[in-house]
Parts: structure tokens; C-alpha cells; sequence
């Protein structure tokens, strides 16, 4: 699968998918992916071995180890909870402008569980294992690093 054969910012909707596969076939695999300028990389994409859920991402992009936690802080599925990514990956960030001792970065992003960074995306990771993007508020962006979303 090329680059150029997926949509991309979340998932499509299902009737997007019926949209797509109707008029040319079911041999066309219809992915989407979903990532984050604060990690400059897709978070979740297409997987030449798991076909996708129509309105579903079909799993987590090679490297990325996420889960999605739910209010008691855990991973859950089948409902929906905050995207969470339990382990470094090189395209993250280590701090942001201007933030000499570390201290915005670290309470926009760590503050529920040291070494666990937190999205803000609200996701449903299904029991196989696809991922529904729920939300995508895009709010830590702001100069100041402070979460609104």
C-alpha cells in the first residue's frame, strides 16, 4: 500500500467505505490513518495483513505502542477512552521552545503516568484489534503547550 492510497487526520465513515468499495469491488482495501503533528508520524494506519472495520483503523503504525485508557487509568476495549502511547518513539518530542526546565512539556503531555504520553485523541480500540478515532481535538498545539480540548 502506498502512502497516497489511504485518507488520512481519522478514520472514515462508514458510508465512506460502502462509498468506495460499491462501484469498484471488495478487493479494495479502503485504510485510513490517524497521527499527530506532536509526534510527526501516523499513530494508527493501514496494515497489509488486517483488513480494516469499515469506519476503523486497522491497528497502531509499526513502531508505535498505544493503548486506549479509560478513567481508572488502564487500557480498555470496547469503550470509548483516550488514546495513550505506552512506549518512546524516536519522532516524539523531548520538550518544547522556550521550556528550559521541562515543565510544560511534561504537564501537557506525562501527567497521568510517568513515561506514558498522553494524545488527547479519544479512540475506541476494538476487541480485533482495530482502532475507531473518536475525536481529535488538536488543542496542545497552542505557543503556550496548555491542553483546552
Amino acid at each position: 500500500m502506498a502512502p497516497d492510497d489511504v485518507s488520512a487526520g481519522s478514520h472514515l465513515p462508514a458510508s465512506a467505505d460502502e462509498w468506495i468499495r460499491t462501484p469498484v469491488g471488495e478487493h479494495v482495501e479502503v485504510q485510513s490513518a490517524s497521527g499527530g503533528t506532536g509526534v510527526a508520524t501516523a499513530l494508527v494506519g493501514g496494515a497489509p495483513i488486517r483488513r480494516s472495520d469499515p469506519a476503523s483503523c486497522p491497528g497502531p503504525s509499526l513502531g508505535v505502542t498505544l493503548e486506549a485508557w479509560g478513567p481508572a487509568g488502564g487500557p480498555v476495549r470496547g469503550q470509548t477512552a483516550e488514546l495513550m502511547i505506552t512506549r518512546p518513539m524516536p519522532s516524539v518530542a523531548l520538550h518544547f521552545w522556550n521550556d528550559a526546565g521541562g515543565s510544560r512539556h511534561h504537564d501537557a503531555y506525562f501527567p497521568a503516568c510517568p513515561g506514558v504520553r498522553r494524545h488527547d485523541d479519544r479512540v475506541t480500540m476494538t476487541q480485533r484489534g482495530t482502532v475507531i478515532v473518536n475525536s481529535r481535538p488538536d488543542s496542545t498545539l497552542n505557543r503556550p503547550g496548555v491542553r483546552i480540548g
